[in-house]
């Protein structure tokens, strides 16, 4: 069974920023990478954290921190190289994911796609969201490691999707989630037009920015029991418009309870009665 390492890259200069280090920039509270970590942290086996400076304050998170093996600042594939050479002598089918700390709200379902790519032709996966193709979210087999070597050695640094054409590719398409289609509909009827900034198809992941953040969200009022929310959070009921949507419940007992499921499963039973 495969493996997902997810590698957060911090490791360019920030020369359009000032120099300044964008991981510690804050969304109120907390810090790009923080926010990143929190969201990446269900649906990756290990995180890494690439990074060239600012060592010590990366250290604190608790995920191994590997700085460029090859010099020079030659770009993204450069971290990816230096997360790859930890593993370059294991015989385990390892997949590795990119994530820019500047982009510290991300939608996972992005991980969810490709985890569900059950046969695996490619040695790389390109995301194109919203057929927009999006090279910095993208996935690499570790068997990459040596022709990736080779390229960084001859090179002053290399563009992603040059490199993934050379070694073969292929896109994972993600599109918005079918709640954000009815959601769009009805905001269109009502001549609303919210700006959305990040989109999840985990309640953790959306609680995670609501409560860190200052966003605003549309859930089922029976989730704003499952989480701890900050004194600061304001609920408002929608009374209209009234929408619905059928669905397809499937529970699968697996003696691990959750808060999120246990509520939800009170809220089913309470139409049997």
């Amino acid at each position: 069974m495969s493996k997902l390492v997810s590698v957060i890259l911090t490791g360019g200069k920030s020369s359009r920023m000032g120099y300044e280090n964008k991981s510690f920039l804050k969304i109120k509270d907390k810090c790009f990478i923080e926010i990143l970590i929190e969201s990446l942290q269900e649906k990756s086996n290990e995180i890494i954290i690439n990074a060239n400076r600012d060592i010590s304050k990366y250290k604190i998170f608790g995920y191994k921190v590997v700085s460029d093996k090859i010099g020079g600042y030659k770009g993204p594939l450069a971290g990816l190289h230096s997360a790859l050479d930890l593993y370059k002598n294991s015989k385990e089918d390892l997949w590795f994911a990119l994530f820019p700390t500047d982009a510290p709200i991300i939608n996972t379902g992005i991980i969810d796609n490709f985890i569900s790519i059950t046969e695996k032709k490619s040695k790389v996966y390109i995301c194109k969201i919203d057929n927009i193709i999006e090279p910095m979210f993208s996935f690499w087999s570790s068997k990459i490691f040596t022709e990736l070597n080779e390229v960084l050695l001859k090179n002053n640094g290399y563009k992603i999707m040059k490199f993934a054409e050379e070694i073969g590719f292929d896109y994972i398409n993600f599109k918005k989630n079918k709640f954000r289609r009815i959601l769009d509909a009805v905001f269109k009827e009502n001549n609303i037009n919210p700006r959305v900034l990040v989109e999840s198809n985990s309640m953790t992941h959306i609680y995670s920015h609501v409560n860190s953040s200052e966003f605003s969200t549309i859930m089922p009022y029976i989730f704003t029991q499952s989480f701890n929310y900050d004194e600061n959070t304001n609920f408002i009921q929608l009374i209209s418009p009234e929408i619905s949507h059928k669905v397809g419940i499937v529970h699968i007992d697996d003696n691990r309870p959750s808060p999120i499921k246990n509520n939800f499963l009170k809220f089913l039973k309470s139409f049997n009665k």
